[in-house]
């Protein structure tokens, strides 16, 4: 066994949400494995990680900060994205970007759904459900800034609508609300990379793609109606 391993992918949640699979892989390679993120997602990364004992995460500004942290490191670096080969299948369209990270690490694709994620409870966000039992549809979209909006119209249900308005320690914090929903509409976001994780969760998932469309959209499961 060799002694310490970096990892450095992209560094958004949904980005670490995808690349689990590799850090599940190539942890048990080494005595410690160290995994970058952003500052904010730490908590979201630890969580996923809190089975790897010798899984350490790193939280950074940005990439900047990251590339600094990785190229001072001792040991075996494991890289991903835009910085290592091949990103440019990407660029040109011939593989989704979740697909590329596996390739450029040497694994297949599917060990991106080597794990489920488990679920944090809160009880304020169990609250948001309108009623006691009632039906509801549950909705992710973009913020405040007016940008990656889903259309209301493109919606047929009449079910209330429930919202990840409440600031919760981790985004699995959200699965048992999501869970209970009776639909599912998210842009493309680490809220459908998550969902896209859940063997459990199969029904009545929409995926508003126009609202957030890319050149480096991913490639989910086809348990999605795509809205394009």
């Amino acid at each position: 066994m060799r002694e310490n391993c970096v990892f450095k992918g992209h560094l958004g949640l949904g980005d670490n949400i995808i690349q689990q699979g590799i850090v599940n892989k190539f942890h048990k390679m080494f005595d410690n494995c160290y995994v970058l993120c952003k500052h904010h997602n730490k908590p979201s990364v630890e969580h996923m990680n809190s089975e790897l004992p010798n899984v350490e995460v790193v939280s950074v500004g940005d990439d900047a900060e990251a590339n600094n942290w990785v190229n001072t490191f001792d040991g075996e670096k494991i890289l991903c994205g835009h910085t290592a080969k091949d990103w440019h299948l990407v660029l040109v369209g011939k593989r989704k970007f979740n697909q590329v990270f596996y390739d450029q690490v040497g694994l297949d694709a599917s060990e991106q759904y080597n794990w489920q994620p488990k679920e944090a409870t809160d009880p304020d966000v169990m609250k948001l459900i309108p009623g006691i039992n009632e039906r509801f549809i549950f909705v992710h979209e973009g913020g405040s800034s007016g940008k990656h909006l889903i259309n209301k119209e493109k919606i047929s249900s009449d079910l209330p609508i429930v919202k990840p308005s409440i600031n919760t320690p981790t985004i699995f914090h959200y699965l048992p609300l999501i869970r209970k929903a009776k639909e599912v509409h998210c842009i493309d976001s680490s809220f459908a990379l998550m969902i896209d994780q859940c063997e459990d969760i199969e029904d009545n998932l929409y995926w508003h793609r126009y609202a957030r469309c890319t050149q480096c959209s991913p490639k989910l499961k086809e348990k999605w109606n795509v809205i394009n």
